[in-house]
């Protein structure tokens, strides 16, 4: 498959399927994000079925399912955090790709220009322009979190450093298996 790259650390896929989780392993990516329900679809494997997979090649999984077109503020906190500190590679997928993009999208107010990312997004064939609105008044909230201006400060020093190690070793499949049947968020 081919990942849509919307930024040096971030690209966007539809469902992946095994193959694509051990190719996402050997292009370098370091953390894959779920944005999908268990359930949508009767073939989609579950996210337990996905944490483990995506361990066994040494990434860690985050899984933050939420229905299209419904990317709450909290969600998009919770995928900064997940991934806020890291200077790694990101796949976020879905059913299409259009949910993973969207929480770039929305996570990148304040870094960039609306307009930029939506073309950005664009380009990638996704169609996120619903989302300026949110884009634009995104960056105003992040700029009020202490807690964002610190990770991306943060960030900004890594980048000035020439990046760091990643460290983020996985924690193992089984508690990521655990918290994906609980329905609950998981972040290894």
């Amino acid at each position: 498959m081919s990942f849509k790259e919307l930024s040096p650390t971030f690209s966007a896929a539809p469902q992946l399927s095994p193959e694509d989780v051990a190719q996402a392993a050997r292009e370098g990516f370091k953390i894959i994000v779920c944005h999908r329900h268990d359930g949508e679809d009767s073939d989609q494997p579950s996210a337990a079925e996905m944490a483990t997979m995506v361990a066994r090649h040494g990434m860690r999984f985050v899984h933050i399912p939420v229905t299209p077109g419904d990317v709450k503020d909290a969600d998009v906190a919770a995928f900064v955090k997940a991934i806020g500190d890291d200077d790694v590679r990101v796949l976020g997928y879905c059913k299409t790709g259009k949910r993973a993009a969207s929480f770039w999208a929305l996570s990148q107010g304040g870094e960039q220009d609306a307009d930029a990312i939506i073309k950005t997004a664009s380009a990638a064939g996704y169609d996120i322009s619903e989302l300026r609105s949110r884009i634009v008044g995104r960056a105003a909230l992040d700029d009020a979190d202490p807690e964002i201006v610190r990770q991306r400060r943060r960030a900004r020093e890594q980048d000035a450093a020439n990046g760091s190690e990643d460290g983020g070793e996985t924690d193992g499949a089984d508690e990521a298996e655990k918290q994906a049947r609980a329905g609950e968020k998981v972040i290894l």
